[in-house]
């Protein structure tokens, strides 16, 4: 069974072999996820927005931060890089959800514009059959409105 582990006000699902050590660590260490047996940690820093210009952030500047990170630290090519799209049709897959539940999921999570991006959802081609909207136009149309997901 996983573990949930929460802080800063984000939940995440662990796998059987990984732990928050985050007690075991220095004062003044961010979160930290650690898999005991092998080779693995996560260290996660937190930045809060809260006012001035909306930073507008969207998956492509996360994916090209993460890469200049790795890049910089000589840690080889991110993988397993996980978009919106692609996270969705696992979850409907793995729950056996249909595309009108993911909608009322995306309109869960969303701080804005949710029925604009359930709407979205529910015209994306989700089974991948070419009808309805791409994966890479739902991305493109959840960016336009500007869906952030978090605490609303």
């Amino acid at each position: 069974m996983s573990q949930l582990c929460t802080f800063a006000d984000v939940r995440i699902s662990l796998p059987n072999d990984w732990v928050d050590v985050s007690d075991d660590m220095p004062e003044g260490t961010p979160p930290t996820l650690a898999k005991p047996e092998g080779v693995g940690a996560l260290q996660f820093s937190v930045g809060r927005y809260r006012s001035g210009a909306n930073p507008q952030v969207n998956p492509d500047d996360l994916e090209a931060l993460l890469k200049e990170f790795a890049d910089t630290r000589s840690l080889g090519v991110a993988a397993d890089v996980e978009r919106v799209p692609v996270v969705l049709r696992e979850l409907g897959k793995k729950y056996g959800v249909t595309r009108s539940t993911l909608g009322f999921f995306i309109a869960d999570l969303a701080s804005e514009n949710c029925l604009e991006a359930t709407q979205a959802v529910w015209t994306w081609d989700v089974s991948q059959t070419g009808k309805g909207m791409s994966d890479e136009q739902l991305e493109a149309e959840l960016n336009s409105l500007g869906v952030r997901f978090g605490p609303r």
